[in-house]
This record gives structure tokens, sequence and C-alpha cells, in this order.
């Protein structure tokens, strides 16, 4: 069988022409909305790490972030804190125990005057982590990990609570 180009490319050009008639656009990242693209972020009880990760994920958005309130930016108040590990099971045959980490964000928005634009919401991930009590040292690894996977997945819902505004 002889592949042809000039039908190959007739194909995808319709095809292209197809999804642009129906609407359908690729648009990537969506931003935020103006009034938060500039923002000054408080999130004093975030890790470096933490505070570097939602930094690049609201500027990736269109978010020009502010350190001081010259240009009167609205505040975005950020507090993320680990619920206590549940046990759901133990097995002690098989030394292993199952645990449900969760960590809750909690965010609110206040603009230049001082109002209010979003007060007070929660979010909350959770995961369940099945631990081997015979290897302490890995456990530890892992439920780093699951804590990691939780915080990313929190500011992950918190950009999509800020684009809705």
């Amino acid at each position: 069988m002889k592949f042809r180009w000039p039908g190959f490319i007739g194909l995808g050009f319709a095809l292209v022409m197809s999804l642009q008639a129906c609407g359908f656009q690729l648009r990537g990242f969506s931003a935020l909305p103006d009034q938060l693209t500039n923002l000054r972020l408080v999130a004093d009880d975030l890790s470096t790490a933490q505070q570097r990760d939602l930094k690049s994920q609201l500027e990736r958005a269109g978010a020009t972030l502010r350190y001081g309130d010259e240009l009167r930016p609205v505040v975005l108040n950020i507090a993320l804190e680990t619920l206590p590990e549940r046990k759901l099971a133990d097995s002690a045959g098989s030394n292993k125990t199952i645990f449900r980490l969760s960590r809750q964000l909690s965010y609110s928005l206040t603009d230049a005057g001082g109002n209010r634009l979003v007060d007070n919401q929660r979010l909350v991930q959770r995961q369940d982590l099945e631990l081997d009590d015979n290897n302490l040292l890995s456990s530890e690894g892992e439920k780093q990990h699951v804590l990691d996977n939780l915080d990313d997945a929190l500011f992950n819902s918190l950009m999509i609570q800020l684009r809705r505004l």
C-alpha cells in the first residue's frame, strides 16, 4: 500500500475545519479573571516548596504577584492544614495498616478596599495509604509523597475555584 501525502493532508485539513465549525478551540491553560491578575499572596504557614508551587501555578494562570500594597492588589490568604490521620484497617497477620491522610486548604480573597470577595472557603483532599509496619523508614517516605500529592491536588482545586470567580 502506497502512502499518499496529499490525501493525508486534505483529511487533516478537513478535520481541523470541522472542529472549528463546531466552536471547538484548543485553549491550553485557562487564565484567571481580570480582577485576580494583580495578587498579593499571604501564605505564611506554607513551606518554601509549597509557596513556590502555588506561586508558579498562579503566575502560569496570568497572575502578577505583588509583595506590597502600592498597586492595590487583591489579597489571597491561604492556610494549609494536615488533618489528623485516621486508621481504617489493621491486619496483624500481614503487618499492614491502612491510613487515611487528609489535608485542608482554607482561602479568602480581599480586594484593595478591604471588601471580601471570597470569605474563608475550605477545600479538602483525602487519600488512603497502605503502610508496612515492619518498614518504618519507607513508610514515612510514602506518607510524605502522599501529602505532597494532596498539596498538588489542593492547589489545582484552588485554581479551578479562582477561575470560576
